[in-house]
């Protein structure tokens, strides 16, 4: 009976992977999306057999093609699949292949919902990273500059050109892959979704190919590793200067995490984890050193730049947290003198939706709290006008 039931399940999974497995299961279990179409389903003996020889008949076909180039090889292979796919599709009735259609339009519908939600979850990433850890990083970045050497900057500058140089090269590389895979590929849907998988994949991949041909690099390697001794005590300090920064930055990219992360990636990510947990150290070690690395790379004539902005636009150096904000939000700023100031809420348009306060202040630092549980949309602006200026600050509610 056991082995009657595992043959069933492969010859399903023979079946199903190639009349569209990706869209049919998504990012779920396949066993687990087996046994429940194992009931739905209701493949008769007759059919199981059916399939059985076709899935023989085409394993043949594919071990026939392993003496041919590459290219060719995988011609005939989507060829075979094709045919395989038409035959099995030929052997299921109508209601079996209703089943197998609704179950991949639920697929796709998952699909698509994950999709909006990873983007959305890349914006507010993004922004947080905008608004509220690249302004005091780069500050962090200038005070360092003036505790760099002349000839350390000359290196920094060195190792500044040869990265940008190594970054256009895989540049390069990659549009020149796009064009062969263009001229090797007939057009199609299918195509065209797996060259934008590959664009986006190839992006995410650039940074970690940068820092490996570096690490390969002996003469710019040693480049590297001298900056990062030199200059790791300051850097650490100048850490410890904003690690109350950095604890709120993390507590708010949970926060953004926790409304779009499900229990089952969570569970997935626990589970790579444990497995990486064995090189645990050797991997802060070198997470530290490139985040160093990073820093010390950093342009100081942007961070010069942010200060001035910074000062200029936003005299009254608004602080917010969490955000994005759920129910309630703390607002910091200051005041540089004592006088009238007026604090109002704002949105993507300029209309006002409340005014949080309006009245005298003493100079100096201020915090209100904000209650934000009856705004229902996404970004919002806070503005604060006084004698120094106006200046504004977005934020961001997830509360819907």
């Amino acid at each position: 009976m056991i082995h009657s039931q595992l043959n069933f399940i492969k010859i399903l999974c023979f079946c199903l992977l190639f009349i569209g497995s990706s869209a049919l299961f998504g990012q779920r279990s396949l066993t687990k999306d087996l046994s429940e179409l194992q009931g739905e389903l209701e493949l008769t003996e007759d059919q199981l057999t059916q399939i059985a020889a076709l899935q023989e008949e085409m394993k043949t076909e594919m071990k026939s093609l392993r003496a041919l180039e590459r290219e060719e090889r995988r011609t005939q292979m989507k060829s075979i699949r094709s045919d395989f796919q038409t035959a099995v599709e030929a052997i299921l009735t109508t209601e079996q292949l209703a089943a197998v259609e609704d179950r991949r339009a639920e697929a796709r519908e998952r699909w698509e919902a994950r999709r909006a939600q990873n983007k959305a979850m890349a914006e507010e990433v993004k922004n947080h990273k905008e608004t509220e850890v690249q302004p005091v990083l780069l500050a962090q970045r200038a005070k360092l500059e003036a505790q760099i050497t002349d000839a350390d900057k000359a290196k920094i500058d060195q190792l500044r050109d040869w990265l940008a140089e190594q970054k256009e090269a895989l540049k390069a590389e990659r549009m020149a892959q796009r064009e062969e895979q263009k001229a090797r590929k007939a057009e199609g849907e299918v195509g065209k979704a797996r060259k934008k998988k590959h664009k986006k994949g190839a992006r995410k991949k650039d940074h970690g190919l940068l820092f490996q041909r570096l690490k390969n690099d002996e003469e710019h390697a040693a480049i590297a590793d001298a900056l990062v001794d030199n200059y790791s005590d300051e850097i650490d300090a100048l850490a410890e200067e904003i690690a109350d920064d950095q604890e709120r930055w993390k507590a708010e990219r949970k926060a953004i995490a926790d409304k779009y992360i499900t229990e089952e990636q969570r569970e997935r990510m626990k589970n790579k984890k444990k497995k990486a947990k064995s090189n645990e150290a050797s991997r802060d070690e070198l997470k530290s050193y490139y985040k160093k690395l990073g820093f010390i790379l950093m342009e100081p004539e942007a961070g010069e730049a942010s200060t001035t902005t910074t000062k200029s636009d936003d005299p009254h150096q608004i602080r917010l947290y969490p955000n994005p904000a759920i129910s309630t939000q703390t607002l910091e700023f200051r005041t540089e003198q004592a006088g009238t100031v007026v604090v109002e809420m704002i949105d993507k348009s300029g209309n006002i939706l409340r005014t949080l306060y309006s009245g005298q202040m003493e100079a100096g630092a201020h915090s209100l709290q904000v209650d934000v549980q009856d705004l229902r949309g996404q970004v919002f602006y806070y503005r604060i006008k006084d004698e120094a200026g106006v200046s504004s600050k977005q934020f961001m509610v997830n509360n819907n």
